[in-house]
């Protein structure tokens, strides 16, 4: 569900940047916006474009696959902590103490 939902985002950001970039192109082109020669005289900025929008798309999806992987380890952690407790391996005391150092730093 996550995956799904982060691919749809992804797909709407580029979707967008690509409309926007396509509009701006024709009428840079065009000349309807003061002057045909634009077109070249910033031609640097269209590469500079992509860059910012495949940077923000990187960042946005290492951004949630760090947040749920810490997320999940923290949880294996205090799973494995449950059945050494369980085995009677630790006591009381440790469980508590690796649990709420767990729970308090994910």
């Amino acid at each position: 569900m996550f995956q799904n939902l982060l691919a749809g985002s992804v797909h709407q950001i580029t979707s967008s940047a690509n409309t926007i970039a396509l509009q701006l192109r024709m009428g840079l082109e065009s000349g309807s916006w003061g002057g045909g020669g634009w077109g070249w005289g910033f031609g640097f900025l269209w590469p500079l474009l992509w860059l910012i929008v495949l940077a923000a798309t990187i960042g946005i999806v290492m951004y949630f696959l760090t947040r749920q992987t810490s997320s999940t380890n923290a949880n294996n952690a205090l799973v494995v902590l449950r059945e050494r407790y369980a085995r009677g391996e630790i006591e009381d005391e440790e469980f508590e103490e690796r649990a709420s150092r767990l729970r308090d730093h994910p």
